[in-house]
């Protein structure tokens, strides 16, 4: 997840989808409608996939925290959490790194 007026949420993390093939899926959550992170999509040319969770359930289920970002491995395990924005590309590229 991502904050929706954070350059890293649109920009860097297309680049990281594109550039590293890292499978990347936003999750809105806490949206009163569904028009806001689906405009934000579309004005942002955002082209990994994006749900909407108009019950919170991820919240429910991963713990409070928006923007949260979750690193998970080829087995479901959580490997990494990261609560708040990413600063810049660079700190992004760190969180994603196997290391």
């Amino acid at each position: 997840e991502c904050d929706w007026s954070s350059d890293v949420c649109s920009s860097d993390l297309v680049k990281l989808n594109n550039e590293n093939k890292i499978p990347i899926v936003g999750i809105a959550v806490d949206e009163a409608r569904i028009r806001d992170p689906q405009d934000y999509v579309k004005k942002n040319g955002i082209t990994y996939p994006n749900l909407y969770d108009e019950k919170s359930i991820t919240t429910t289920k991963l713990g409070p925290g928006v923007p949260q970002t979750l690193l998970i491995d080829e087995t479901g395990q959580i490997v990494k959490k990261k609560i708040g924005k990413f600063q810049d590309y660079k700190e992004l590229l760190i969180f994603f790194s196997r290391t």
